[in-house]
C-alpha cells in the first residue's frame, strides 16, 4: 500500500479517532441509560447491574500474544462499530449487553492507540476530541438535545459514518508501525497521565458533548435562549481553538495550568450557584424552579467558552505516550 504524506495520514487518523470517540460517547450513553432505566422500574437494583462487569472484558488483552495483536485490534474495532449500529435497535436488556461489549471494545482500541505499534491511530488526539465534541453538539442541537443519529429514521446516518470509519481504519492499519523507542515515562507519571486522560474524557461525556445538561441543572424547561446560548458557546469556542491548534503545536504549561484552574472554578461555582433548592423534608412546602438565574447562566457560558482547554490537555497527554 502506497504511503501517504505524513500530514495527510495524520489528519486522516485524527478524523478516524474523532469518529470513534463520537461513537463511544453515543454508545456509552445508551448503555448507561439502559441500566438506569431497568433499575427505575424496580424497588431495588437487579441483575442489570451485572452489566457493569462487562467493563472487565478488556483485561483479556493481557492474554493476547504479540503476533495476534493486530487481529485482536481488528476484532475489537469491528465489534465496537457493530455494537454502535445495533444498539439503537435493541431493547433495554439488549442494549445493556451489546452496549457493554461495545464500550469494552473501545477501551481495547484506546489501549492499542497508546501503544507504540499502533500510536498512529490516534492522530492528533486533542483535535480529535474537539471534532468529536463539535459533532456531538451538532447532532444533539438538531434534535433539541436528543442525538438524531440514535433515534428514528435519522439513525441511518450512523451507517455511512461507520462504513467510512472501518475503511479509514483499514487504511491506517496498512501504514508502517512506529519504530520502537525506549520509554522514559516512569510509573507515577504514567498513572497521572492516565488519570488526566479519563478525567478529560469524563468532562467531555458529562458536560461538553451535551452542553444543555448545565442548563437543565439550573432549571430551564425547554430549548430556548439558555440551550441555544450554551450550544453556541461550545461550538464557537471549540472551533476557535481547533483553528489555533492547526497553527501551533505547543502552548506554555503555566498558561494551560491557569486555564484549567479557572475552568474548574467556574464549573463548580456555576453548579453551586445555579443549583435548584430542594425541599428539606417530606413535609416541606413544594419548590417551584423558575429557571436559571442570570449569574449562574453567565458562569456556565464562561465555563463552556473555556472548555476547549481539553484539546490542549489531551494533546499533552497523548504526546507523553504513557503506554510505550
Amino acid at each position: 500500500m502506497q504511503e501517504l504524506p505524513e500530514n495527510t495520514a495524520r489528519n486522516r487518523n485524527t478524523l478516524l479517532f474523532a469518529l470513534l470517540l463520537l461513537f463511544f460517547i453515543q454508545l456509552f450513553g445508551m448503555w448507561m441509560e439502559s441500566i438506569y432505566r431497568m433499575s427505575l422500574i424496580k424497588l431495588a437494583p437487579g441483575k442489570e447491574l451485572y452489566g457493569v462487569l462487562l467493563l472487565l472484558l478488556p483485561l483479556a488483552v493481557l492474554a493476547v500474544s504479540e503476533r495476534r495483536e493486530r487481529i485482536c485490534l481488528w476484532v475489537a474495532t469491528v465489534t465496537f462499530v457493530g455494537a454502535r449500529l445495533l444498539c439503537p435497535e435493541l431493547g433495554a436488556v439488549g442494549q445493556i449487553i451489546v452496549g457493554g461489549v461495545g464500550v469494552s471494545s473501545f477501551l481495547i482500541i484506546l489501549a492499542y492507540a497508546f501503544s507504540l505499534c499502533c500510536s498512529k491511530l490516534r492522530g492528533d488526539m486533542g483535535q480529535a476530541v474537539g471534532i468529536a465534541v463539535l459533532l456531538s453538539v451538532a447532532l444533539r442541537g438538531w434534535g433539541s438535545s436528543v442525538d438524531i443519529s440514535t433515534e428514528g429514521l435519522t439513525a441511518l446516518l450512523a451507517w455511512p459514518l461507520a462504513a467510512w470509519a472501518l475503511f479509514q481504519f483499514r487504511a491506517a492499519m496498512g501504514e508502517s508501525p512506529v519504530a520502537p523507542l525506549p520509554s522514559t515515562l516512569s510509573g507515577p507519571r504514567c498513572t497521572l497521565a492516565m488519570l488526566g486522560l479519563f478525567s478529560n474524557f469524563t468532562l467531555v461525556y458529562l458536560v461538553f458533548s451535551c452542553p444543555e445538561v448545565l442548563c437543565a441543572w439550573s432549571g430551564y424547561g425547554q430549548l430556548g435562549f439558555s440551550g441555544v446560548s450554551a450550544t453556541g458557546c461550545v461550538a464557537v469556542a471549540f472551533a476557535a481553538v481547533l483553528l489555533l491548534a492547526q497553527r501551533t503545536t505547543s502552548v506554555r504549561g503555566p498558561f494551560v495550568g491557569a486555564w484549567n484552574v479557572l475552568l474548574m472554578a467556574l464549573l463548580v461555582g456555576g453548579l453551586l450557584w445555579g443549583s435548584p433548592v430542594f425541599p428539606k423534608t417530606a413535609a416541606s412546602s413544594p419548590v417551584f424552579v423558575i429557571g436559571d438565574p442570570v449569574q449562574g447562566r453567565s458562569l456556565f457560558c464562561l465555563t463552556l467558552l473555556l472548555a476547549p482547554v481539553i484539546i490542549l490537555n489531551l494533546r499533552h497527554i497523548a504526546g507523553l505516550s504513557p503506554c510505550a
